[in-house]
């Protein structure tokens, strides 16, 4: 178990998925997304210095302490589970979760989750974590009581 210290045996963690749910969970999607509804003073072709003309001081500093949270979550998983054992769901849609994650780039430790996620040269491995974006029809699917002995077995898995 990751929080105790404790290690699990190999056959243990190759059967292991880590599910993340990336909305509002590892990444402020709605917050980013009020920020970017603000009306913008001047003019810019960067995503990243009009979000930060519209943050106030506090909002920075809120999205860098997230961030390093975040960083060091992904980071301790991905070492004790490996990338590969690792999703990221988001109801979003496809290429949302690289999009976000640009906007937000110059703050904090934003940029070292991008390449954490997207950069399998920086980081020595082949191995991807995927991400999943299920259809509505799926999302609504997870909310009933029907019980799955294993995840593949699910109809998004199929």
């Amino acid at each position: 178990n990751i929080a105790s210290g404790q290690t699990m045996n190999p056959t243990s963690m190759a059967n292991t998925v880590i599910i993340f749910d990336y909305d509002d969970t590892l990444f402020p999607s709605t917050k980013l997304k009020e920020i970017m509804a603000r009306p913008t003073m001047g003019f810019s072709n960067n995503k990243s210095q009009t979000l930060l003309s519209k943050m106030t001081a506090q909002e920075i500093l809120e999205f860098t302490h997230l961030s390093l949270i975040t960083l060091n979550l992904l980071t301790s998983y991905i070492k004790q589970y490996s990338r590969k054992n690792i999703l990221i769901v988001t109801a979003s849609a496809n290429g949302w979760i690289s999009h976000s994650l640009r906007y937000v780039y110059s703050i904090g430790y934003f940029k070292q989750i991008y390449h954490l996620l997207f950069n399998n040269e920086i980081n020595g491995t082949n191995e991807e974590i995927l991400m999943f974006h299920p259809s509505r029809d799926v999302c609504r699917s997870f909310k009933t009581n029907k019980r799955y002995s294993h995840i593949s077995e699910h109809p998004c898995f199929i």
